[in-house]
């Protein structure tokens, strides 16, 4: 039977799985988040939001820009 350490590696578990996928979708270096492969900052390309959603076992990661966002 599940007890509070079970459901807490759980949740530790899917928030750094979403972490990951975040960071591996945006295609940048921002802040301590330092890409070897993208050097540079992109702000153009990524004035938004990247939002990732726990859908039934699954993660799903998307970008949502941002309102009034010319790029």
């Amino acid at each position: 039977e599940p007890g509070v350490e079970a459901w807490e590696a759980t949740n530790l578990h899917t928030v750094a799985s979403a972490i990951v996928a975040a960071a591996r979708r945006r295609e940048e270096t921002r802040g301590s988040h330092w890409r070897e492969d993208f050097p540079e900052r992109a702000d153009g390309t990524w004035r938004g939001h990247l939002v990732t959603r726990l859908v039934g076992n699954a993660l799903t990661t998307s970008y949502e820009p941002l309102e009034g966002n010319d790029s």
